[in-house]
C-alpha cells in the first residue's frame, strides 16, 4: 500500500488501500508508542445508505476465518458488530455504527491495544493538566 502518512507524531499511520482490498477507502495502523508494537489495523469501507455492506464484509471474513465468535446488533438497521476471537490474542471485528453505513474491518491485538489506549489516556491527562496550569493565573 502507498503510505499517506507515516509519522511518529501521530498514533496511527495511514495508507491508501485501493488495489489491495476491493471497496476499502482507507487503511490505518496503530502502534504502542513505548514498544513500537502493532496494536491494530483497520480498513474503512465508506458507504451511504448501504445497509448490506457490513454483511458483505463479514461474509468475506467468514470465508477466511470461519463463523464469528459472536454477533451483536441488526444488519438491517442500527449498530452491528461481528467479532472473531482468535487463540493468539487477536480479534477481528466487522462493525458499523448508525445512521452511517460506513463499515470497518479491524484486526486488534487486544493486549497491545489496551497498552496503546493507556498511553493515549496518559497523554490526554498530561495535556489537560498542562492547560489547567497555563490557565491558573486567570483566576
Amino acid at each position: 500500500m502507498r503510505a499517506k502518512r507515516e509519522n511518529d507524531n501521530f498514533w496511527t499511520d495511514t495508507y491508501d488501500p485501493r488495489g489491495v482490498l476491493q471497496g476499502a477507502s482507507a487503511f490505518e495502523v496503530g502502534y504502542v508508542d513505548a514498544t513500537e508494537t502493532f496494536a491494530f489495523a483497520e480498513y474503512t469501507f465508506s458507504s451511504f445508505m448501504d445497509t448490506q455492506q457490513v454483511q458483505r464484509v463479514a461474509d468475506l471474513v467468514t470465508q477466511k476465518y470461519g463463523e464469528p465468535t459472536w454477533v451483536d446488533g441488526n444488519v438491517q438497521v442500527g449498530d452491528v458488530v461481528f467479532r472473531w476471537e482468535r487463540d493468539d490474542g487477536m480479534s477481528i471485528r466487522v462493525s458499523r455504527g448508525w445512521p452511517s453505513t460506513t463499515t470497518f474491518l479491524s484486526f486488534v491485538d487486544e493486549e497491545a491495544f489496551s497498552a496503546m489506549q493507556a498511553e493515549q489516556n496518559a497523554q490526554d491527562q498530561a495535556q489537560q493538566a498542562a492547560k489547567a496550569r497555563e490557565q491558573s493565573q486567570a483566576f
